[in-house]
């Protein structure tokens, strides 16, 4: 049983461990996603580089990565904290893929795909978080930060307390994760999200 456990933890982090933008990118622009942009391979940099479609195509795909470990957790375990672990091991392929030697995304979309399996309520949450922000400001990277840190706030209330220092324990890697958007916010040279596939334009 140890071995089935130890090896659905190691599939998880190996279906997040697919660099599901860096693909695309190359697919339809040939171009490396890691050279373009800001050099991240999630789906807003792939809406920069490469437009729409393969943009939401990423977003989508990178969702299914943490939605798809939780529910084959849920369906052959009985525990929550191992299915907790399973959506955090693919979170953690999307952060550090081995196929890219460990040089991976933010994590944010993995993180929305776990959370909508784990536990849908808390995918509200992150938007609770994530939308007024984003409205006003046009940074995915801020609005995500907030929003993960929202689910954290509410998982404190609606998760046991193992879950939910787990959950603080993933955003805080995901929040190291944006230190090169800190950065660029505080010199003002932060990307905004807009539409089109030219999406060059900075604070």
């Amino acid at each position: 049983m140890l071995l089935f456990e130890l090896g659905y933890i190691i599939g998880a982090y190996l279906l997040g461990s697919i660099p599901v933008g860096f693909i695309l990118c190359f697919l339809t622009q040939k171009k490396d996603i890691r050279h373009e942009g800001s050099g991240n391979i999630g789906a807003t940099n792939v809406l920069r580089i490469s437009g729409k479609a393969a943009g939401f195509s990423t977003l989508a795909l990178d969702i299914l990565k943490g939605i798809i470990p939780v529910i084959i957790g849920k369906i052959y375990f009985d525990s929550p904290f191992l299915v907790f672990l399973g959506g955090a091991a693919a979170i953690s392929g999307h952060l550090f893929p081995v196929f890219l030697k460990f040089k991976g995304g933010k994590g944010i979309a993995c993180f929305i795909g776990f959370i909508l399996a784990f536990y849908y309520p808390l995918a509200f949450c992150f938007a609770l978080g994530f939308l007024p922000v984003f409205y006003f400001t046009r940074y995915v990277s801020l609005s995500s930060v907030i929003g993960i840190l929202t689910v954290w706030l509410f998982s404190i209330w609606l998760q046991p307390m193992n879950i939910s220092n787990g959950i603080l324990i993933v955003c805080l890697v995901l929040i190291l994760k944006h230190y090169s958007n800190f950065k660029r916010l505080a010199s003002g040279t932060e990307y905004h999200l807009t539409w089109t596939k030219t999406t060059n334009e900075k604070a």
